[in-house]
């Protein structure tokens, strides 16, 4: 019986900061290879790259305003690098005016912004 309980005692904590490190890794999602993408049509990646971006609760605040946009198909953003990875639907487009003003609102700073295009 005392075995059990010092292997469960000692299991508790490991857990715990399992689920920390996995929690972590949602946000900071690579940005998609642009071999993987089998779109006839240009698909646009915009890498943005932000000041003050540094916790999950940024990341899902971000994840929830552009997600609203009908020209953003997915987010990613790497907290490590505080970078903001924008996927826009085909044929649409986001100009940069546009992506700096919503990074304002939500109370970050644009210091970069490029663009890629697969043309397939």
């Amino acid at each position: 019986m005392r075995k059990i309980f010092l292997l469960l005692y000692l299991s508790f904590p490991l857990s715990l900061y399992s689920n920390n490190l996995n929690s972590n890794h949602h946000y900071q999602t690579k940005f998609p290879d642009l071999s993987e993408v089998n779109d006839l049509a240009c698909t646009n990646f915009i890498i943005v790259s932000v000041n003050g971006l540094v916790c999950d609760f940024c990341a899902q605040s971000l994840q929830k305003t552009f997600g609203k946009m009908k020209e953003v198909k997915n987010i990613f953003v790497d907290l490590n690098k505080a970078i903001v990875n924008l996927t826009l639907n085909k044929k649409n487009d986001l100009s940069d005016n546009i992506i700096k003003q919503t990074f304002l609102d939500s109370g970050y700073d644009v210091t970069k912004i490029e663009r890629k295009c697969n043309d397939g």
